[in-house]
């Protein structure tokens, strides 16, 4: 299932799609995308909607999406589906 995108007017070099949870089937695309001498990682997902309760499919797309990020150029965007106290 695909569930997220990037746009970009700047040059895309290349893209991939990482399972964020078995159970839910949702994914998140990780984009490179070169601005100026720079290569930034960007990732766009949507996280599974729990009705605004705490939800362990949820928190394991969070944690799973958070151990793929890089150190450094990243830029995380997507619909979190989560409100203020929620964890993690």
């Amino acid at each position: 299932m695909i569930t997220s995108g990037v746009f970009s007017k700047y040059p895309i070099l290349g893209s991939t799609m990482r399972m964020l949870s078995e159970e839910s089937g949702r994914q998140a695309v990780e984009a490179k995308i070169r601005v100026g001498d720079a290569i930034l990682t960007v990732f766009s997902f949507h996280f599974k909607h729990t009705h605004q309760k705490e939800d362990a499919v949820q928190n394991l797309q969070a944690e799973t999406l958070i151990k793929a990020l890089p150190k450094e150029r990243v830029i995380v965007l997507g619909d979190f589906n989560a409100t203020p106290g929620m964890t993690p």
